[in-house]
């Protein structure tokens, strides 16, 4: 389904079927697998430079660059914009200031200000925060010219565990009026399995979407219905289902409501290599209304060994073409690795067996080690802060299973790793979906 954000077996899931932004549901409607980009505090944290390459008819040539710079003391960012016609083609001209970022001691977003073409301020968004790494609001604002003007506004509830409840979201015109009231319902292993969506509270709900999942807490399917008021029921209106292998999804199939049948209208086939370290997605849709389905779009995700974009291309097959032809691709290079001046994160290191199960997961994993020494298991999140511990002592000897519990923490990929009193590491990236 919902095909996003930073990625390995892991990251590349994340992107696939995770809630992608704090505005989100966490109810995945579409397949997305366009621009890869984590969050923007990750982004300016590990320095990212992102550039965008477009096909001219006989070779990729360069179009945008982004650049994230962080302040000396981390809690401030800037991201520097330019384009390639704009210089005289032998490099890239010198940016403009297009977006700024303010975070707090955690990392943790407070204000991002919108710059405009000509210089100056044009939107920022505000967030707050409670005990959730999620905000519990979020605040747009225009830019009137002599101050800040109310755009919309976001208020989110979570549960104990700190997984998304609902949010309020509310539109400003003469003065702010409601506009979706989201609400949801998880079941005991905390998956979202339904999501109602209301036009003011205590109106019926106008959708409702429903989910399922495997024991694995994999979302297996997703059906919507719409509201018929003249009918004064549920009408199914779309619905999904998602295979899984090794690395995460293999098949995504999406389908329409045609009268009392479900009609097929797109298929993605996702692949990956040995270590998860590329994906190919193919998209396939119909030729013509009707018609069987064709493959139409195909996208390559290259990943770093921490699981972080280093190259995405898209395809497109036209009619009558013999191959597939580039459309655009991104390039990812990072001035820092993801990781904490004191504590070193290699996920390629393996000095004793480690394994991560199911992965990626809602946030339940089971850890496997084979040691017999005293063992600790930590998690890291991508900046390379210590978010949980999960093990600290003694294990039997042979393979043992460790349970780890992340679904109070931000969907997106972690770091889990194990250290024995010796000495000796082992570390797996391991990815929360919702």
């Amino acid at each position: 389904m919902l095909l996003r954000h930073s990625l390995l077996a892991g990251f590349f899931l994340s992107l696939l079927i995770a809630a992608p932004s704090s505005a989100q549901s966490g109810c995945p409607a579409t397949f997305r697998f366009d621009a890869l980009e984590s969050s923007s505090a990750d982004n300016v944290a590990q320095g990212l430079v992102f550039v965008q390459q477009d096909w001219d008819g006989t070779a990729l040539v360069n179009d945008t660059r982004r650049e994230y710079v962080a302040s000396e003391g981390g809690t401030a960012g800037t991201l520097l914009f330019s384009r390639w016609s704009d210089g005289d083609g032998s490099g890239w001209p010198t940016p403009v200031e297009a977006e700024t970022f303010a975070f707090d001691d955690q990392g943790r977003m407070l204000e991002h200000v919108y710059m405009a073409s000509g210089g100056g301020p044009y939107q920022r968004d505000t967030l707050g925060y409670g005990a959730s790494p999620y905000p519990t609001y979020e605040a747009r604002e225009d830019w009137t010219g002599s101050g800040w003007g109310p755009n919309r506004r976001y208020a989110y509830d979570y549960t104990e565990a700190g997984t998304l409840a609902g949010y309020l979201f509310e539109r400003y015109a003469s003065g702010w009026a409601t506009d979706i009231v989201f609400e949801s319902d998880l079941d005991a292993a905390g998956n979202r399995i339904l999501c109602r969506f209301r036009t003011e509270p205590g109106a019926t709900p106008y959708r409702l979407t429903t989910s399922t999942f495997d024991g694995d807490g994999r979302r297996t399917s997703v059906v919507t219905r719409n509201y018929d008021e003249t009918a004064g029921a549920y009408v199914e209106a779309d619905s999904t289902a998602m295979a899984y292998g090794p690395y995460g999804i293999v098949l995504h199939e999406a389908f329409d409501r045609d009268g009392s049948t479900w009609k097929l209208v797109e298929r993605h086939t996702v692949t990956y290599s040995n270590e998860g370290s590329r994906a190919v997605a193919v998209q396939e849709l119909p030729r013509s209304v009707g018609s069987g389905l064709v493959a139409r779009v195909r996208k390559t995700l290259d990943l770093d060994p921490f699981s972080r974009p280093t190259s995405y291309l898209q395809e497109v097959y036209p009619d009558g073409a013999s191959d597939w032809q580039p459309s655009v691709r991104y390039l990812y290079t990072y001035a820092a690795d993801p990781r904490q001046t004191d504590v070193a994160l290699d996920p390629t290191t393996d000095a004793f067996a480690l394994s991560v199960a199911p992965n990626p997961s809602a946030g339940v994993f089971s850890v496997t080690l084979t040691t017999s020494a005293p063992v600790t298991v930590e998690v890291f999140d991508a900046l390379g802060r210590r978010v949980a511990e999960a093990r600290s002592g003694s294990v039997a000897a042979g393979e043992t299973r460790i349970p780890v519990d992340l679904r109070s923490l931000p969907a997106g990929a972690y770091v889990l790793r194990a250290t024995t009193e010796a000495g000796e590491v082992a570390s797996r990236t391991a990815t929360v979906v919702r």
